[in-house]
């Protein structure tokens, strides 16, 4: 049996949030973090998690989609050809809604977008209004508990949610998050079978795992060759894939998981799990 999710004290939570705010406002130090994984954001398995990302995100054509987090809707919300009514950018550190909100923004779909400074424990959007939720790295700093409780009460009922989240049982990623302290707040925890099991206790879930092998094979082919587009990261995406469907004992050694969320239509039906 997974362990409970702990869920925090209403003042230990207020604590935690006023952390996050603060370290985030201040900034991180990732350079380390970013020199290590700048090969990992073009490679197969981004560009893969990516459109699977873009795909949920379209569901949300002409309704209302919110980002947990302002740093990613440029990248994967195509408003040319599947424009959400409205897009709801929210972050708890003003300073992240500052720098986001001012990057470009198209003209025909400037009335479509609104950024603000929201604690995603606490969601100000009414009950079932949102055909869409989504996030990266995002909810490994936050009160798990908490927010799936909103995201599901702020989700309309057949609506989807799809979040991309790090892993914490691999071995040298534990180490290179050891080394790298600065690069990261004393509150947020990759997720384990725990976290990805309660997910379940709400949504369908299909877990998609990306990751494993590629990292070394796009480290080596970016340092090598400049690029990590290369057929060796190609054919190690695809034995990636291959793992984490034969050998479930080491899905949560990936680097990344990608959850897509879906709620039932009805409030009677039940949640349940789908490895993608």
């Amino acid at each position: 049996m997974p362990d409970p999710i702990k869920t925090l004290t209403d003042e230990q939570l207020a604590a935690r949030v006023k952390r996050e705010q603060e370290l985030h406002d201040h900034g991180l130090d990732r350079r380390v973090i970013e020199r290590l994984t700048r090969f990992l954001k073009n490679d197969t398995a981004s560009q893969a998690r990516d459109a699977l990302v873009r795909e949920v995100i379209a569901r949300g054509q002409h309704g209302i989609v919110v980002e947990l987090g302002t740093k990613t809707w440029q990248h994967l919300v195509n408003f040319e050809h599947t424009p959400p009514r409205q897009l709801i950018c929210m972050n708890i550190a003003l300073a992240e809604v500052q720098r986001h909100s001012h990057r470009a923004i198209p003209p025909a779909h400037a009335h479509r977008i609104a950024f603000t400074v929201m604690d995603a424990h606490q969601i100000a959007l009414p009950d079932q209004s949102a055909d869409v939720i989504y996030g990266i790295a995002i909810l490994h700093h936050l009160d798990l508990a908490a927010s799936i409780r909103e995201i599901d009460r702020v989700l309309k009922p057949g609506g989807s949610a799809v979040f991309v989240e790090p892993l914490r049982d691999n071995p040298l990623l534990k180490l290179i998050r050891a080394v790298t302290p600065q690069a990261r707040t004393p509150d947020e925890l990759p997720f384990s079978h725990p976290e990805l099991a309660h997910f379940a206790e709400y949504f369908h879930v299909e877990y998609h795992y990306s990751q494993l092998l590629s990292v070394p094979a796009a480290v080596l082919s970016g340092l090598l060759l400049g690029s990590s587009d290369t057929p060796l990261v190609r054919a190690t995406h695809r034995l990636d894939q291959a793992t984490a469907a034969h050998l479930p004992a080491l899905q949560t050694w990936f680097r990344i998981v990608t959850l897509v969320l879906h709620k039932p239509p009805s409030p009677n039906a039940k949640g349940g799990a789908a490895d993608g």
